[in-house]
């Protein structure tokens, strides 16, 4: 199974640099897209969403997770960090 990621601009270049696939999501309905095309795929075991991303497509992706279990879907702190205190804009 292999990890994919959806990400915003700037946190895109991280995941890249571990070598995980990554795609870019600038609006909802690419975020969905995006979102769509990968959990059709057969090896997608893990997705990672940042949070930025996520909150575009929110409802689809508690529609999906319900339903399923594989891909898993972890949703993680974008460049700028969803917790107060942490990320870039912080430093």
């Amino acid at each position: 199974m292999k990890h994919y990621c959806i990400a915003d601009y700037k946190s895109a270049t991280a995941f890249r640099l571990l070598n995980i696939p990554t795609y870019e999501a600038n609006a909802a309905n690419q975020a969905l897209k995006v979102f769509h095309d990968i959990v059709k795929m057969e090896d997608a075991g893990i997705i990672l969403i940042t949070d930025s991303v996520a909150n575009m497509i929110r409802q689809e992706l508690v529609r999906f997770t319900a339903k399923n279990t594989i891909p898993i879907v972890l949703e993680i702190p974008s460049y700028e960090g969803a917790v107060s205190g942490i990320g870039k804009e912080h430093e």
